[in-house]
C-alpha cells in the first residue's frame, strides 16, 4: 500500500475529516462488523471525536458513513497515494496488547491466510510475552471415537 506520506510515530489521518492527529490520547469512535466476523474500529482526530459525541443519531451517521466511505474507497491524496488513517480492526488491537497506536503502527502481522482463518474460527492464536504470536489450526475433527 502506498500512503501518501508517512506521518511520525504515533500519528495518522482522521477517517472523517482527514487531519494529521497524535493517536496517543485517541479513543475509538466508531466501530462497524465486518462480514469476516472481526470488527472494524474508526479514531476520528478530537475535534470530530467530540462533534461525533455530542451529534445527534443523524449526524452521527452522516459522519460514520464520511469515514467509511473514506477509508473503504481508498480515498486519495491530491498525489494518487492513499491517506495513513487511524482505522484498525478487533483482532489487530487483540494482538498489540490493546494498544491502538502499536496497532495502528504495527497492524496484526499476519499472513492473509491466517488472519482469515483466526476470523472464521479455523485457526487459533496465541501471544506470548515479548509479542511472540503463535498461529495454529483448529483440528478438523471432534476427536471422538
Amino acid at each position: 500500500m502506498k500512503h501518501s506520506y508517512i506521518p511520525p510515530y504515533g500519528h495518522a489521518c482522521c477517517p472523517h475529516c482527514k487531519s494529521e492527529f497524535d493517536l496517543v490520547d485517541a479513543m475509538p469512535t466508531v466501530v462497524e462488523k465486518l462480514p469476516h466476523n472481526d470488527t472494524a474500529i474508526y479514531m476520528m482526530c478530537p475535534e470530530c471525536h467530540a462533534a461525533y459525541q455530542a451529534a445527534e443519531k443523524a449526524s452521527r451517521k452522516s459522519m460514520a458513513h464520511q469515514c467509511f466511505a473514506n477509508s473503504k474507497r481508498a480515498d486519495l491524496a491530491q498525489d494518487g497515494c492513499i491517506y495513513p488513517f487511524a482505522v484498525t480492526s478487533m483482532l489487530t488491537m487483540e494482538l498489540n496488547d490493546f494498544d491502538p497506536v502499536a496497532a495502528i503502527e504495527n497492524g496484526h502481522g499476519l499472513t492473509r491466510e491466517q488472519y482469515f482463518g483466526i476470523c472464521s474460527g479455523t485457526h487459533d492464536f496465541c501471544v506470548f510475552p515479548g509479542g511472540l504470536t503463535i498461529v495454529a489450526a483448529k483440528p478438523t475433527t471432534s476427536g471422538a471415537a
